[in-house]
């Protein structure tokens, strides 16, 4: 028992000293790494660093001081909004080229040699005043007055370099609009534009306007004002002899057509008429407005017809009006000649004593023991139309003839010798 609790005590005695051995080992290790790693450091950081401006405007030009103790290669990577682009460094102190100052914004500068990063730099470059033409847009090109549409307008100014001017600039938004009020706005640019909204009045024309930043103009641009759809819309007649001849034009227009607040539509505007005649037969006329007002010509009928006229356009319609035709036709002769084989229809004269047209139509039925044995439409010439009877076949020497022109007709029964 004493030689087993010997052995005990030796043994946790060797363990102790091998933990006395082992500890401040570790802790010697740990400290050489830790002055290894701070020497690696100190190395790739020290040897080189970039001395310049942190902020210039555009256009100015920028200067570059290297200190390095370093006999390595060194190069120099620069980056803006436009790309990037390596230099080889031969000289430690030396200015850009001037493109490299011209775009706004952060410039980035890093210094390497042999894929180690030794400084880093960045330049804040704003843009200079506006002194180029803004460029500008606006739309839609034309809003609509009873709407009170809106219309926006962008701006972008920029300086000599093409940069847009830097944020919170003033740009100066003057308007005259259709009631020759002068409208003044000032924006501040914002994400590199000025923007605005305005909105269509009442009174309609054009919006002229124009923009100005710092030194800077714009073309001068405008947007049309323009009425809204038609909202009451009036016919009348023009004094017109309302014959039933086919030959004639009557005129119908319209009253001036207004939108729902009084202004004029716009020239151009579509309005279609409808006419309907006592048969409920429609015919329809488009035409469009100028100085508000559309008309159109439409030809007489041939028989004595009542005319229904109305018109509309978008969603207004008039009340109607009545047309009334009534003929102006004479009675016309028939004649047959012993001897001649043919009958002679007319000469069909108006009220006038003047023939109807060249080319007229007249109907022509010739009927015999109770048979139609002729039947069509001729036209006349001079007022007649000739019949020649050789071209019919005529059992006997009676017939019955009617002859019908508008709304004339004329009945005869003739003997044949």
């Amino acid at each position: 028992m004493k030689l087993l609790n010997k052995h005990i005590i030796f043994l946790l005695e060797n363990k102790i000293i091998y933990v006395l051995i082992i500890i401040p080992l570790i802790l010697f290790i740990y400290s050489c790494q830790e002055k290894e790693s701070t020497s690696i450091i100190d190395i790739e950081h020290i040897p080189a660093t970039i001395e310049t401006k942190n902020e210039i405007e555009a256009g100015e030009l920028i200067r570059l001081n290297i200190n390095s103790t370093t006999s390595s290669q060194l190069y120099l990577i620069l980056t803006n909004r436009l790309g990037t682009s390596i230099l080889e460094i031969n000289n430690l102190n030396f200015t850009l080229p001037i493109i490299y100052s011209e775009t706004s914004g952060v410039l980035w500068l890093e210094l390497f040699t042999h894929h180690k990063l030794l400084d880093s730099k960045k330049i804040k470059i704003n843009p200079k005043e506006a002194i180029l033409d803004i460029t500008s847009f606006i739309g839609p090109k034309s809003i609509i007055t009873t709407q009170k549409e809106p219309c926006m307008l962008i701006s972008i100014p920029v300086d000599t370099f093409d940069n847009p001017v830097k944020d919170k600039s003033i740009a100066v938004h003057k308007m005259l609009r259709p009631n020759n009020q002068l409208e003044r706005y000032e924006i501040k640019t914002e994400h590199l534009i000025s923007h605005h909204t305005f909105y269509a009045q009442e009174k309609t024309g054009k919006t002229l306007i124009g923009i100005r930043c710092d030194k800077a103009n714009s073309i001068e641009k405008y947007v049309d004002e323009e009425p809204g759809w038609p909202h009451l819309i009036s016919l009348q007649k023009e004094k017109n002899t309302l014959i039933a001849d086919g030959k004639h034009y009557s005129t119908i227009r319209t009253n001036i057509i207004k939108d729902k607040i009084g202004n004029i539509v716009m020239d151009g505007t579509i309005v279609t008429f409808l006419l309907i005649d006592q048969e409920n037969r429609q015919s329809q006329y488009s035409s469009s407005t100028i100085d508000g007002i559309a008309k159109i010509q439409f030809k007489h009928p041939t028989i004595s017809s009542k005319y229904e006229i109305k018109v509309f356009s978008g969603n207004a319609i008039s009340d109607p009006i009545y047309l009334q035709f009534e003929s102006n036709i004479n009675e016309f002769p028939i004649q047959y000649k012993n001897n001649s084989k043919s009958i002679l229809i007319g000469p069909i004269t108006t009220y006038l004593d003047q023939f109807i047209p060249d080319g007229s139509e007249i109907k022509i039925t010739i009927i015999q023991n109770n048979k139609t044995i002729y039947e069509k439409i001729n036209q006349t010439d001079k007022g007649k139309f000739r019949l020649e009877l050789d071209e019919l076949f005529i059992s006997n020497n009676k017939i019955n003839i009617e002859v019908s022109y508008s709304d004339i007709n004329i009945r005869k029964n003739l003997i044949l010798e």
